[in-house]
């Protein structure tokens, strides 16, 4: 089954669409919370469309789910895995943002 990127793709072109798509693809190694690599390509990425994208990493290093959202918000889908509501899901939310600051997305 073929990963699904989240939000609004229309007006992308087919290349770009396949590099983020492409993110799914990555594997973070253990101990680290992101790749230069993957930090520059997400960057990259949200530089030219001047979108958010977010991406959620498993405790694995696989990517869950890649989000696409606006310019100033990327939705934040549920991810399924969380044995209680009591634990920690292991699921980290990496996020980008259009202009480069680090200020909360609304």
């Amino acid at each position: 089954m073929k990963n699904r990127v989240l939000g609004d793709l229309s007006g992308i072109k087919g290349h770009i669409e396949q590099r983020i798509e492409a993110l799914y693809d990555c594997v973070i190694p253990y101990g680290q919370i992101i790749t230069p690599e993957f930090a520059r390509e997400m960057a990259y990425l949200t530089s030219i469309l001047q979108r958010e994208i977010a991406v959620y990493i498993n405790r694995r290093g696989k990517v869950a789910a890649v989000s696409l959202g606006e310019q100033s918000t990327a939705p934040l889908p549920e991810i399924d895995g969380r044995r209680s509501e009591k634990r920690l899901s292991g699921i980290r939310c990496i996020h980008t943002h259009p202009q480069g600051h680090g200020a909360l997305s609304n």
